[in-house]
């Protein structure tokens, strides 16, 4: 099974960063995906193995790894696994000017990073980097929880710069080989891709539109995009209209309601792709989420 793109969902899309606690078990296995942001696991209790270009790393209790935007990964844990996630786009610490040639340098060289697999929380870069993301978190939470605005990003933002700088101080030698990370091109398609999506997901779009939207054929933009998702625009966009339905099964709405809201018009259909992403028909994924009473998280 090819990787598939993944967009991260944000609180604020201005302010691409995601942490939180997850709590995994032997079950839980994240299938081969990749997304454009830095990702950064802190193992706090137990182990899990993630899986990168054929190669397993493991990775024990007190230990860090950090996997860069666009490289491929899945994710599998022991029982009783507990984990510190951090996500976060490259553009809250890019230098200044972003077209520059300094900016993609930039970026070119903290996603070219070979890091060390795994990195320890107990000393030297990563003892720095397991405390950052404990502060990030905290600021994250205060932010989201008492809605602050501005104040508490300007201090994420000095939090991830401070992580950056880290980064490229200590394992800026490590350069991988160009043609082994995925090329600012790609990036910078599937970026645009995603947001053209986002603003379809509520009413009819075709390749053909996407197409011009792209300035391109329709044929070389299917290529294109089959070639950068790993799977089609269609799949792509049904894709992204189940995660959006799955998130408001979780709202009163009624299925039919959420239906329409997700750009299908005919209830039947909207059943059959959303039993073929989930398994299970709207109506039971609902059943499903109450009888839990919480919802499950994703990564």
């Amino acid at each position: 099974m090819k990787p598939f793109a993944e967009k991260l969902s944000f609180d604020n899309p201005l302010f691409p960063v995601l942490t939180f606690f997850l709590h995994r078990s032997a079950h839980d296995v994240t299938p081969s995906h990749w997304h454009d942001e830095i990702e950064v696991l802190y193992v706090l209790e137990g182990r899990v193995t993630v899986m990168r270009e054929g190669r397993e790393d493991y990775i024990d209790e007190g230990e860090l790894v950090l996997i860069n935007g666009g490289e491929s990964h899945s994710v599998s844990a022991s029982d009783n696994t507990r984990l510190l996630l951090l996500q976060f786009g490259l553009e809250l610490v890019r230098p200044a000017f972003p077209e520059s040639a300094e900016s993609r340098g930039f970026t070119s060289l903290i996603n070219g990073i070979h890091y060390p697999v795994p990195l320890c929380a107990r000393s030297g870069a990563g003892r720095a980097l397991a405390a950052r993301m404990l502060t990030i978190h905290e600021l994250y939470t205060s932010m989201v929880h008492q809605h602050a605005g501005s104040e508490l990003q300007y201090l994420i933002r000095g939090e991830l710069y401070q992580i950056a700088g880290l980064l490229l101080n200590q394992f800026g030698h490590l350069q991988k080989p160009r043609e082994s990370y995925l090329s600012l091109r790609r990036m910078n398609f599937m970026q645009r891709a995603a947001a053209f999506v986002e603003q379809h997901l509520t009413t009819p779009v075709t390749n053909q539109e996407a197409a011009r939207a792209f300035h391109v054929s329709p044929r070389h933009f299917s290529t294109l995009f089959k070639t950068y998702a790993g799977v089609t625009f269609k799949e792509y966009l049904l894709s992204s209209r189940i995660h959006l339905a799955s998130e408001l099964l979780q709202t009163d709405m009624r299925v039919t309601e959420i239906a329409h809201a997700c750009g299908f018009n005919d209830l039947n259909t909207f059943n059959r792709v959303f039993k073929k992403h989930k398994q299970q028909t709207p109506t039971a994924y609902r059943n499903a989420l109450h009888a839990n009473g919480q919802n499950d998280g994703t990564h």
